[in-house]
């Protein structure tokens, strides 16, 4: 009650104070330098491209030490961000991501909200030809990509040709497209398996993993394996699996549809870019675009990491192709088979017009 009876000069000096007070803190609410040693010591120690990194950019040390030199000189957030920024845009890959978390004093500001309807269609232009568009690879859409693939299955199993519009996919899991392949399939396809980096943190990744109950016995055994080799060879490129490829093979082949028809951007990245490896091993598929995709595949099985401000998260891929060095898709992505003709504007009306 005393509050209101001191004079208006005295109120008004609180006031001021208190707002200083709040200024000073919303300009100091974060310990940069901490986060991003956090984040630079995760990279050097945890990145499965590092070794590759390394030998591309040999002053990458030099590089770090400026970084968290700059970010010393700043308790900001906006700046800190800045500084993040630049450190995630220097290892360059599209599988190294930041974001903000919501913790973040700024996270309005910063956060990015892409309201997108991600769910997958289906429809018919005219009587030969089927339009499949797939907008992501995310595994919680699989089941309405498979519903969609199961509800039209008769009509797909006639048709002359499927055009499947992948553009803007920036990925998701390999599994989402398990039911697409039938439809590709002409013969034997050749996939390519993974090395893990066998850092601690990332044993102590799969290890979260085998404890998952929901997790199959058969995977819960691989796991196991891969960790005790991780364990007998620290910091070195461990196999997942029993060897470094794969095969599919499917024992009935569709006669329809005769042709598929893939349309791809620079947008499409990570597992799309692994469908898409599958697909141009099939006889029957062409893919069409104005530009390759986006070049993020080749480390891949990211570990989100959180920042001890708890403000930034960013993704540390753990596995490096068995692709590489020979077969690289990234930077530069995967080339269309037919590259199209900008003036061309309507790319669906061009591919049904073939």
């Amino acid at each position: 009650m005393n509050i209101y009876r001191r004079k208006p000069k005295s109120v008004l000096l609180i006031l001021i104070l208190m707002l200083f007070a709040l200024s000073n803190l919303n300009a100091q609410d974060c310990d940069c330098k901490a986060d991003v040693e956090f984040l630079v010591e995760r990279y050097k120690k945890d990145y499965s491209g590092i070794q590759d990194f390394k030998i591309s950019h040999p002053d990458y040390e030099q590089k770090f030490a400026l970084l968290v030199k700059k970010s010393a000189s700043t308790n900001e957030v906006m700046k800190c961000h800045l500084v993040i920024k630049e450190l995630i845009s220097y290892l360059d890959n599209g599988h190294v991501v930041f974001g903000v978390l919501e913790d973040n004093p700024k996270f309005d500001e910063l956060y990015e909200n892409n309201d997108i309807d991600y769910y997958p269609s289906l429809i018919f232009p005219n009587s030969k030809t089927a339009l499949l568009t797939i907008k992501t690879g995310n595994i919680d859409y699989k089941i309405d990509l498979d519903t969609l693939i199961e509800k039209y299955q008769t009509r797909l199993d006639t048709i002359q040709h499927l055009v499947i519009d992948l553009r803007g996919n920036s990925g998701g899991g390999d599994d989402t497209y398990n039911n697409v392949i039938p439809f590709i399939y002409t013969n034997p396809i050749i996939t390519n398996g993974a090395f893990l980096w066998a850092s601690e943190n990332n044993i102590s990744l799969f290890e979260q993993y085998v404890d998952n109950p929901n997790i199959p016995e058969e995977t819960r055994q691989e796991l196991e394996t891969l960790i005790k080799k991780g364990k007998e060879n620290p910091n070195t490129f461990v196999l997942l699996g029993e060897s470094e490829t794969d095969t599919i093979t499917i024992d009935t082949i569709k006669e329809f549809p005769k042709k598929v028809s893939i349309l791809i951007d620079g947008k499409c990245m990570s597992a799309t870019e692994e469908f898409l490896l599958k697909a141009k091993q099939s006889s029957k598929t062409t893919i069409y675009g104005y530009e390759s995709t986006g070049g993020a595949l080749d480390y891949s099985n990211l570990n989100p990491v959180y920042t001890p401000s708890g403000y930034w998260y960013a993704t540390v891929p753990t596995t490096r192709s068995s692709r590489l060095p020979k077969n690289p898709v990234d930077p530069n992505g995967i080339e269309p088979d037919v590259l199209v003709d900008s003036g061309i504007k309507d790319l669906i009306k061009f591919i049904i017009g073939k």
